[in-house]
C-alpha cells in the first residue's frame, strides 16, 4: 500500500511527522509532496526511518499539477496534512483551491486544523471517516476524528541540567506583550532576567531597537512618529531566538523546563483557539514531555488535564511562571510522567483510528 501526503503551506510541517509516523506504523510506503523550503527547515533530523521516505518538492503549481497527475495504480490514498489553504491573502478548502480530486485507489483523507474552511462538500467525507483534527470538533453535527500529532522523532525527554531557557514560547503560542511583562516582573521581583526565551520570526528584539531609534531620531529632529519608545531594559529580559529550522528548535526545546502559552482570552485574535483550533505548542508539549504554562481557557480546549500543566485565570501569567518555579522535582516528574502516558495513549489511539478509517474505505 503506498500513500502521497501532501503539505500544500510552507509550514505545518510539525504535524506531518506525525502523519509521516502513523502510515509508516501501518506498512505503508510513504512519500510527501512538500513546498522548496523543506529541507532547509531539516524536518527529519530526529526521525530514525527518514531514509524510507521520499521527498517530492515543489511551490503551489507545481504541487497541483503533480496531483492532477496521478493515477490509481500510482498511490492508494492522498493524505492531506492540512484541508483547508491560506493564499493570496484568503483561507479556502485545498481542494476547492484545486479544483479536483486526486484519483488515487481510495481517495482522500486529511487534517482540518480548525472548522472555519469547512463547507457542505465536507459532509460525505465526514461521514465516511476521511476527516481528521487534532483536536475533535463537529460540523453540521458530524463529529472528526481525533489526530494525534505528537511524533517528532527520537528525542531527549529527561528534565535538562541546563536549563537555559527555563520557559520557552515556540511561534505563535503568545502574546509577546504578556510574556515581556512575566519576564519584567521576574527580574523586578526575583531578580531573575533571561529566563524567558521566545522563537519565531520576526525577531522582536531587533525590530525594537530599529524602533527606538527611530523614536529618538524624530524626537532629536522635532518630528512626530507612530512609534513608541519601549525601554530596553524590559525587552533585555526575554531571550529572542528569532526563527529556527526545527533542529535548533528540539535542541532548545529538549534544555527547557516548561513551554508557553500566552493567548489573552478577551482578544478576538485568538478565538479560533476556543473552537477547534490548536496551538502547536500542545503537540510539543506533549511530544516532548514538557509542561506547559497556559490560560484555563484554554487548557479546556487544547483538551489538556490539570496534571499535564500549570494553568493561570486571565492574564496571570506572572503568577503561573511563579508557580513553575516553586515547583518541586517529585512534582515536575509527576507532570512529565503524565505527559509521557498521554503521548503513548493518544499515539495508539490514533494509530488504530487511521488503520480503522482506511479498512472502513477497503469495505465500501
Amino acid at each position: 500500500m503506498k500513500v502521497v501526503i501532501c503539505e500544500p503551506h510552507p509550514f505545518h510541517y510539525e504535524v506531518i511527522l506525525s502523519s509521516i509516523y502513523y502510515f509508516h506504523e501501518l506498512k505503508w510506503d510513504v512519500d510527501i509532496l512538500v513546498r522548496n523550503n523543506f529541507s532547509k527547515e531539516d524536518v527529519l533530523c530526529r526521525c530514525s526511518f527518514s531514509s524510507h521516505i521520499r521527498v517530492i518538492k515543489g511551490e503551489e503549481e507545481d504541487m497541483k499539477l503533480f496531483l492532477n497527475c496521478i493515477k490509481p495504480e500510482d498511490y492508494d490514498i492522498c493524505f492531506f496534512n492540512s484541508m483547508e489553504f491560506f493564499h493570496d491573502g484568503i483561507k479556502e478548502r485545498y481542494l476547492d483551491y484545486l479544483g479536483f480530486i486526486p484519483d488515487t485507489r481510495y481517495g482522500v483523507m486529511g487534517i482540518y486544523h480548525n472548522s472555519s474552511a469547512m463547507n457542505d462538500e465536507d459532509i460525505r467525507f465526514l461521514n465516511e471517516g476521511r476527516i481528521f483534527s487534532l483536536v475533535p470538533f463537529s460540523y453540521k453535527g458530524i463529529s472528526t476524528k481525533a489526530f494525534s500529532a505528537v511524533f517528532f522523532g527520537d528525542l531527549y525527554t529527561e528534565k535538562s541540567v541546563e536549563c537555559s531557557p527555563k520557559f520557552l514560547s515556540v511561534g505563535a503560542s503568545g502574546d509577546k506583550k504578556l510574556i515581556e511583562s512575566a519576564a519584567y516582573r521576574l527580574y523586578r521581583e526575583k531578580n531573575e532576567s533571561r529566563m524567558i526565551g521566545i522563537i519565531g520570526n520576526p525577531n522582536i528584539e531587533v525590530k525594537q531597537l530599529i524602533k527606538n531609534i527611530v523614536v529618538l531620531l524624530a524626537d532629536a529632529l522635532g518630528l512626530k512618529t507612530r512609534h513608541s519608545f519601549v525601554d530596553y531594559k524590559r525587552n533585555s529580559n526575554v531571550k529572542y531566538y528569532g526563527k529556527l529550522g526545527f533542529k535548533e528548535m528540539f535542541a532548545l526545546i529538549e534544555k527547557c523546563s516548561y513551554l508557553l502559552v500566552a493567548f489573552d482570552p478577551s482578544n478576538p485574535e485568538y478565538d479560533a483557539y476556543k473552537y477547534g483550533k490548536v496551538s502547536g505548542t500542545r503537540q510539543l508539549s506533549i511530544g516532548f514531555q514538557r509542561p506547559c504554562i497556559i490560560s484555563k481557557c484554554f487548557r479546556d480546549s487544547f483538551d489538556l488535564s490539570e496534571d499535564v500543566c500549570i494553568a493561570y485565570e486571565d492574564n496571570k501569567v506572572f503568577d503561573a511562571i511563579e508557580k513553575a518555579m516553586n515547583t518541586t522535582d517529585v512534582e515536575f516528574e509527576r507532570m512529565s510522567h503524565n505527559l509521557s502516558i498521554m503521548k503513548e495513549n493518544e499515539m495508539n489511539r490514533t494509530v488504530r483510528i487511521v488503520g480503522e478509517s482506511i479498512e472502513q474505505l477497503h469495505n465500501t
